[in-house]
């Protein structure tokens, strides 16, 4: 997309010639389905280099993901897994009809199902002590809100439900 092409020219132009050819390689392996399909293809030694690198995004996306969970920084860990998770799957993006055939294809080469999961949260305010009060705040109910203000303790409870076999 035009968006894809933008943030490459930005990033290329701010790295080093040997980052750059990096940068290359790792965009290779997101867009690689894509490129095929349209008869492009790496030649020389590039196929083999883009082997080595995917192999070093493996085992440094396995280290964060260890690591970066206990940061408790929840948008760029759920950021972080979403990339990993195209990065090893060869694909470009999580939304894209092609992509989402291309990982529910390999899902069920596996024998898995294509995961639905669902979020469920509540929210309530809470006492100094953290007993909670007031009630949760529900998207459905039109009634009074309660206010949680900023700085105020607060409870937040989630809950992910797997809704696939």
């Amino acid at each position: 997309s035009e968006e894809d092409a933008a943030l490459y020219r930005d990033a290329h132009e701010a790295l080093p010639p040997a980052a750059r050819a990096t940068l290359l390689l790792l965009l290779w392996l997101l867009y690689q389905q894509k490129l095929e399909e349209a008869k492009y293809s790496l030649r020389g030694d590039l196929p083999e280099r883009a082997d080595v690198l995917h192999a070093a995004a493996t085992r440094v996306a396995a280290k964060v993901q260890a690591a970066l969970p206990q940061t408790l920084w929840v948008q760029p860990t759920l950021a972080f897994f979403r990339t990993a998770a195209l990065l090893s799957n060869g694909c470009y993006s999580g939304d894209a009809p092609p992509c989402r055939a291309r990982m529910a294809a390999m899902l069920a080469a596996d024998g898995l199902a294509y995961p639905r999961l669902r979020l469920l949260a509540t929210c309530r305010a809470a006492e100094e002590g953290g007993d909670a009060s007031g009630r949760d705040i529900d998207p459905a109910d039109d009634g009074p809100r309660l206010a949680i203000h900023a700085g105020k303790p607060a409870l937040l409870e989630a809950e992910l439900r797997r809704e696939h076999a």
